[in-house]
């Protein structure tokens, strides 16, 4: 069924394909498959409707349900779907240009993260060979530990800052975590006022990372990119030292070539 809304270019927005897109939405690496009953509270939608919803994306070949355990988790039909839509987004080439062109002279893991709602969905990772290899998920909620979070976060106007530090979940991972809402925006505005951002283990022990955010025109900030390094060989004043131009100036080639459907 569809619904009139104010903001929609043709006055209808079709409620259905909302709820369809938002439920393929929900699986990502570190959740290839979910219940109907997490489907139901994540949409915020009753039972019925879910079923209704999951019956409909299996019967088409987009979904496939465990016959015992009754989980849910993405097609081949929906993987196909997703490459062709990532063959057909110009960006993502160009942006696979200028992150292997840095990697083959850092050898460095780098991944660049866009924003999606209220989450940094990363959309291509390089990762370094012969390092230790860090699983880290590629959507991103906690950016109070991450670079490539308080990267995004410092091209926010403050009042927006100020809302989202509040929404921030501030899980402590390691003993050097900021979970301190005040030391977080503090951090913010260091970050700014450099031009990068630094997490120094704090996601996860023996990680370090350095990040710079990505911007349209100079206002609109629409992600982030960041390298990160392993405590074995690097230490966080080293990484400032060498990297911190690297960092920015990756972030502002990319920056160069941001599509303008992103800024919306």
């Amino acid at each position: 069924m569809n619904r009139k809304m104010k903001n929609s270019p043709d006055g209808y927005f079709s409620t259905t394909i909302e709820k369809g897109l938002k439920l393929l939405s929900l699986f990502s690496d570190v959740r290839p498959n979910i219940s109907q009953v997490d489907i139901s509270k994540e949409l915020g939608i009753n039972h019925t409707s879910a079923f209704r919803y999951v019956s409909t994306l299996v019967q088409i070949g987009y979904l496939k349900k465990d016959p015992q355990t009754k989980r849910l988790s993405p097609s081949l039909k929906s993987i196909v779907l997703c490459n062709n839509l990532i063959r057909s987004f110009d960006f993502l080439g160009s942006i696979r240009s200028l992150v292997d062109e840095v990697f083959q002279n850092i050898n460095q893991t780098i991944g660049v993260a866009l924003i999606n709602e209220d989450k940094l969905s990363v959309i291509y990772r390089r990762e370094a060979e012969e390092t230790f290899i860090y699983k880290l998920p590629t959507v991103h909620t906690e950016w109070n530990i991450l670079a490539i979070g308080k990267a995004y976060m410092s091209n926010l106007p403050y009042e927006e800052l100020k809302q989202v530090i509040e929404k921030l979940p501030m899980e402590r991972k390691t003993t050097k975590s900021i979970v301190s809402r005040k030391k977080l925006l503090e951090e913010i505005k260091k970050t700014k006022k450099r031009g990068y951002a630094i997490a120094n283990e704090e996601y996860t022990e023996g990680l370090l990372a350095i990040g710079a955010p990505l911007i349209y025109e100079e206002k609109h900030c629409v992600g982030a990119v960041s390298i990160d390094f392993s405590t074995i060989k690097h230490t966080i004043d080293q990484i400032e030292r060498e990297y911190a131009d690297e960092i920015i100036n990756l972030a502002n080639a990319i920056s160069e070539i941001i599509p303008i459907n992103l800024t919306y």
